[in-house]
C-alpha cells in the first residue's frame, strides 16, 4: 500500500520464527550457538548425537522467555520433545552456552545502537528476561558486540530490534533477534527512552 513502516512482512515472519532467524544469522556469518530443528523423534538418544546435553529447547515462537527450557540429561529431553511433537510444535535444540545467568540486550533502531544493558537472572532462575524477574544494568558494548548486533538486526530484516547476546570466552554469540522488544528495565538501567527514539525514527521514515 506504499505506507512507510519500520517493519516489513519478511522481517516480521523471519524474526517471529526462531529457526528462520538463526538461518538468516548463519548466512550472514554471525556467530550463533550450534542449533538443530526437530519435528519429532524416534529415540532421544539419536537426538543427543547432534547436541549432547546440556542443551536448550525452544519453541519456534515465543517471547519473554516463555517456551525456553534447559535440559541437562538425555532422559529429560525425550518426554519434552514427545509432548511438544504431539501438540504439533517444532522445536529448536541449541547448545547451552555456559554463563552465570546473564545476557546482554542491545536495542537497535535503524542502523544505530540506542542502548544496551546486561540482564541478570533472578535467584533460582537461569533465564535473564526482565519479565520473569531479571534485573538490568547499563552495559558498555565492545566494538565487536556493537557491530554484530547491528548486523544481526539487518540480517533478520528488522529496523527496530532487541538483539540478545551471550559472551563466552570473550566471543559474543547472538541468541535471538526480537522484532517487538520490550522496554521494561531499559529506561531504569540506562536512562534512555527507547520509545522516543522509535518515534523519531518513524517520523523521519514517514517524511521520506
Amino acid at each position: 500500500m506504499h505506507i512507510p513502516t519500520t517493519l516489513t512482512t519478511d522481517g516480521l515472519l523471519t524474526a517471529r520464527n526462531k529457526y528462520l532467524a538463526l538461518q538468516a544469522l548463519h548466512a550472514a556469518k554471525i556467530r550463533i550457538p550450534e542449533s538443530v530443528l526437530v519435528a519429532s523423534r524416534n529415540r532421544s538418544e539419536d537426538l543427543m548425537e547432534y547436541l549432547p546435553p546440556p542443551i536448550v529447547l525452544k519453541l519456534l515462537s515465543g517471547t519473554q522467555g516463555i517456551g525456553v527450557m534447559r535440559v541437562r540429561d538425555v532422559k529429560e529431553a525425550g518426554p519434552i520433545i514427545d509432548t511438544l511433537s504431539e501438540l504439533d510444535q517444532m522445536i529448536c535444540l541449541q547448545k547451552y552456552m555456559p554463563n552465570p545467568g546473564e545476557d546482554i540486550r542491545v536495542f537497535i533502531v535503524g542502523d544505530q545502537v540506542v542502548a544496551a544493558m546486561k540482564r541478570r537472572a533472578a535467584a533460582h532462575e537461569w533465564r535473564s528476561n526482565i519479565h520473569i524477574g531479571g534485573q538490568g544494568v547499563e552495559y558498555r558494548l565492545t566494538p565487536e558486540e556493537r557491530e554484530n548486533s547491528i548486523k544481526a538486526a539487518q540480517a533478520v530484516g528488522v529496523e527496530v530490534a532487541g538483539v540478545d547476546l551471550i559472551s563466552v570466552e570473550d566471543k559474543p554469540y547472538v541468541i535471538e533477534v526480537n522484532a517487538s522488544p520490550g522496554f521494561r528495565g531499559l529506561l531504569s538501567a540506562t536512562g534512555i527512552n527507547a520509545a522516543e527514539r522509535i518515534v523519531e525514527y518513524a517520523v523521519i521514515k514517514a517524511k521520506h
